[in-house]
């Protein structure tokens, strides 16, 4: 059993190196954003290799402050890329209202739940910021239905992002709810191989948005 779940957790973190060269191979050919968004995916990756560390050899069993900051950073960079592409002043409300409630909600857990982030993951923040990341890609697709752009959509990567994203946080948002109940219990470990096959599609998705946003200039 240990191999099996040796196996997985390297798994999930190797799986996250694809759309990171991808993206790499495809830099010249993309807008800033899009750059940063590359940056921010390959940040994602070497977090989690460096959880398994900093769990491991320095503060034992206790790296869940690396994946709270994690969400801090991942969905505020999504929601200021959402922003940023989408030329929508409704969505951009809704985003300001999405993000507060965020941070607010973070608020609450560390100071009046008493959540502590060493050892638990955010839930309230984290449903509130996938709900959120659904909703702009919602709000996205429907602004390409009144827009010319859906005759090259395939080519758009925010196009991607918004797919990989909604399946992401449509699959593990629910799994949130209960994770720090679950985690305190081994014969439940296996839940957490959900993570697997949700972000192995995640990158699949996002690296054939890289190729396809290269192939736009060619």
């Amino acid at each position: 059993m240990e191999i099996i779940q040796l196996y997985v957790i390297n798994s999930y973190v190797y799986i996250q190196l694809l759309p990171v060269i991808i993206g790499f191979w495809a830099w010249k050919y993309l807008e800033k954003p899009y750059r940063l968004f590359v940056i921010v995916l390959l940040y994602s990756a070497l977090n989690e290799m460096f959880k398994i560390y900093y769990g491991t050899y320095i503060v034992k069993g206790q790296n869940r402050i690396l994946t709270n900051l994690y969400n801090i950073i991942y969905f505020s960079f999504l929601f200021w890329l959402f922003c940023k592409k989408v030329n929508n002043n409704v969505l951009k409300k809704i985003i300001s209202i999405i993000v507060s409630l965020y941070f607010i909600s973070i608020v609450y857990e560390l100071f009046y739940q008493g959540i502590d982030y060493h050892n638990q993951t955010q839930v309230i923040p984290y449903i509130i910021g996938g709900f959120g990341i659904m909703v702009c890609v919602f709000y996205y697709f429907v602004s390409l239905l009144n827009s010319k752009e859906i005759i090259s959509i395939h080519r758009n990567l925010l196009f991607w992002i918004a797919i990989a994203h909604f399946i992401y946080y449509l699959g593990f948002t629910p799994f949130k709810i209960g994770e720090n109940y679950y985690a305190s219990f081994d014969k439940y470990y296996y839940l957490f191989n959900v993570k697997v096959p949700i972000t192995f599609l995640k990158c699949i998705i996002l690296s054939i948005g890289f190729v396809c946003s290269r192939q736009k200039i060619q």
